[in-house]
């Protein structure tokens, strides 16, 4: 990654962890193709696991379909090989499952211990 690609990428967890929808338009926008939207920070943390944390719904959402729509990795795993879907069934974000599901998320990988993000949640409905 050259310089550049690093400052936008700190950047852009930055502004995905605080929710600012438009900064991080703004720097994915500005970067190309290969930009920092799948970039890992801080324990393998990409911006599209960082947003499955912002607490406001729909702002949430925003930032996850912005992301996703600049070709997010879905089924990226941190360190700990957790994924986005891991996360939202663990802390009860119905919406952010549905949107996963609906780009082709895979519900059957595996995290470092060898559970599935289902068994993050007693029963979460995948529709």
């Amino acid at each position: 990654m050259s310089m550049g690609q690093l400052s936008g990428a700190s950047a852009l967890h930055d502004a995905v962890a605080k929710g600012k929808l438009h900064l991080a338009r703004f720097i994915l926008d500005a970067v190309d193709g290969k930009g920092p939207v799948n970039s890992q920070y801080k324990y393998g943390k990409t911006p599209l696991l960082r947003a499955v944390r912002i607490e406001n719904e729909q702002i949430r959402a925003k930032v996850m379909i912005l992301l996703i729509k600049h070709l997010a990795d879905v089924n990226a795993q941190d360190n700990m090989g957790r994924t986005p879907l891991s996360y939202a069934c663990e802390i009860f974000h119905n919406d952010v499952v549905s949107l996963l599901v609906k780009n082709n998320v895979d519900p059957n990988l595996e995290d470092n211990n060898g559970n599935t993000p289902l068994a993050n949640k007693q029963m979460v409905r995948l529709s």
